[in-house]
């Protein structure tokens, strides 16, 4: 019956993405999947100077683990460090600076992390950004692309050795539940072409971080390496104000506060009871469909055809 109401509530949307769905789900999550200590192991959080990023970096160094703040600014990397070492007694909290639309600054970013960090129990792709005017990279890519897609695909594979001395490790991806919306299309995904629409080229996106997830999750498996992807729900955050001003004006009542939108993330980076899940979709610690809407299924050349647009413009993989 539990599985007949939750599956009802996750057709409504509003009854699953809001502050409803998680204050329902909440009293069935077991408290011990969390009572673990990370001492000594390094977790790195893209995105991590507000909004999920921040609080997910928060819980995970209030359970012992030393996080490294990724992000653009210098200052707000200090206040974010600053923030969560005030909330959190002896917190291990580094920054690194670097603009994620940028592949030099990826490589670079990636190269410091390895040199200070050998081993890596866990990288949070979450660094994300929602406009409505289309911004091309030094690179020649359009700027949310680059940031939502490349990044993480180009950053997972230079990690990737830290990832291995430090497995069993992860990959957790921050997706959205707009991706639901969207068949890839690698045109629109990339977004240089015709009448740009942000929240369009978000959804694309953000649909390609689920099908990537998947297929690192089969291409890394071999190193101790598992790959997932989530949704965390409607939460406020600057970024929902910011990007989609009339949502939130419309659903602020409704909206998830940052802690409950951060759980699933923070679960699927530290708990043992996901150690050898891998591939999946989540939304407050339970699996999820991927493909609900007609039209949206993707089929295998899909899915390598994005792999392969992937590796052309990083040279990795």
């Amino acid at each position: 019956m539990a599985g007949f109401l939750d599956s009802l509530a996750e057709l409504t949307v509003v009854g699953s993405y809001s502050r409803l769905g998680f204050a329902r789900r909440q009293p069935g999550f077991d408290p011990g999947d969390l009572d673990v200590d990370l001492c000594g192991r390094t977790i790195v959080v893209t995105g991590a100077t507000s909004g999920l990023g921040l609080g997910t970096a928060r819980r995970l160094a209030s359970l012992g683990a030393t996080v490294v703040l990724v992000g653009r600014s210098a200052d707000k990397l200090a206040a974010a460090a600053d923030d969560i070492a005030k909330q959190v007694k002896d917190a291990r909290v580094q920054t690194e600076r670097a603009d994620l639309a940028s592949l030099d600054d990826n490589r670079a970013l990636a190269d410091r992390l390895l040199q200070a960090h050998p081993a890596i129990a866990a990288v949070v792709h979450n660094a994300g950004l929602l406009t409505d005017q289309r911004q091309r990279t030094v690179d020649g890519h359009e700027r949310t692309f680059a940031t939502h897609v490349l990044s993480p695909y180009l950053l997972s594979h230079r990690l990737r050795a830290g990832l291995r001395r430090g497995a069993p490790s992860r990959l957790v991806w921050v997706s959205s539940g707009g991706m639901y919306s969207q068949h890839l299309d690698l045109r629109r995904c990339q977004a240089l072409e015709g009448r740009y629409d942000g929240v369009e080229a978000y959804a694309q996106q953000k649909r390609a971080q689920v099908i990537l997830s998947e297929l690192f999750a089969e291409r890394f498996t071999d190193d101790g390496v598992t790959s997932n992807a989530m949704h965390p729900g409607w939460v406020d955050t600057p970024g929902v104000v910011t990007g989609l001003p009339a949502f939130h004006r419309l659903m602020k009542p409704w909206l998830r506060d940052v802690d409950a939108g951060a759980d699933t993330i923070v679960w699927l980076a530290a708990s043992p009871t996901v150690q050898h899940d891998t591939g999946a979709f989540w939304l407050d610690r339970q699996r999820r469909r991927t493909e609900v809407v007609p039209g949206t299924r993707h089929s295998r050349a899909d899915k390598e055809a994005l792999w392969d647009l992937c590796a052309r413009h990083t040279g990795e993989g």
